[in-house]
């Protein structure tokens, strides 16, 4: 595992992978199996919303440690993990290379931190907001969220379209905002937001599941609908139109 962890990590980052690595077994060892999804299919560990977050409960504290002394200034991160409900180990040594490369383009150079984990197909990614890189860490600006979300998706999309996941297959997602006290919808894109009362918790968080073609085919529509639940949980209480994010998204799209 430890040397799976080290060739599909984000290059630079061996030795807190390593540490991961350390985690993942502790973690493995004392979760139970749970009952599979079908006959023949593999226990899924870490399987549900709960067993998801301590998951990355373990990842985020892993990382802050080994940033402790980097990070200067509070900033809002945006935490992602994508797990496959069923998942089977046999993808050729070829894709899983393809794998690793598209994890370094996509998130490698830009990420506080990203790996992929090949026995179990979970995905990890954190980075800094785009509001935080503007120096306005306590904005949630929806317009901007969408398209992270979206992209982030159409990535996902593909790393397990090219491992060789079928379209109906079905994932569990989970986002998380990290120092979100005192986070409001806000703007910093052209489009003005009306500003929303300061958010209370640390977290601000988010459970899906979805099919691997709604990722691909349905970017636009599903993350709309994701983007207003959020706006919801933040007590947004200005007008929310879902055909103003599916045709922002469907732009920014068309335009990579």
């Amino acid at each position: 595992m430890d040397k799976r962890l080290q060739k599909f990590s984000a290059k630079g980052q061996e030795k807190l992978v390593g540490q991961l690595r350390q985690m993942l077994s502790s973690k493995q060892d004392m979760a139970p199996a749970n009952k599979p999804d079908s006959e023949g299919s593999p226990p899924t560990k870490f399987g549900g919303q709960a067993q998801l977050f301590v998951l990355m409960d373990s990842f985020r504290e892993k990382i802050d440690i080994n940033n402790q002394s980097k990070e200067k200034t509070q900033s809002l991160y945006f935490e992602i993990l994508c797990k496959p409900l069923i998942y089977q180990d046999k993808n050729n040594l070829t894709n899983l290379e393809k794998t690793q490369q598209m994890v370094a383009n996509s998130f490698g150079g830009n990420s506080d931190f990203s790996f992929f984990i090949p026995e179990s197909g979970i995905f990890y990614a954190r980075n800094r907001t785009s509001e935080s890189k503007q120096n306005r860490p306590n904005i949630f600006d929806p317009k901007v969220q969408s398209l992270t979300i979206a992209e982030t998706f159409i990535f996902l999309g593909k790393l397990y379209q090219n491992l060789g996941l079928n379209f109906r297959d079905k994932f569990e997602i989970i986002f998380r905002y990290n120092n979100a006290t005192d986070l409001a919808v806000g703007s910093v894109s052209p489009e003005t937001f009306l500003p929303s009362a300061n958010y209370k918790e640390e977290y601000l968080t988010f459970y899906v599941v979805r099919e691997l073609f709604e990722l691909l085919a349905q970017t636009a529509d599903t993350t709309a609908a994701i983007i207003i639940e959020l706006l919801k949980k933040l007590r947004y209480q200005g007008m929310v139109n879902k055909d103003f994010f599916i045709h922002a998204i469907g732009k920014h799209l068309a335009g990579r």
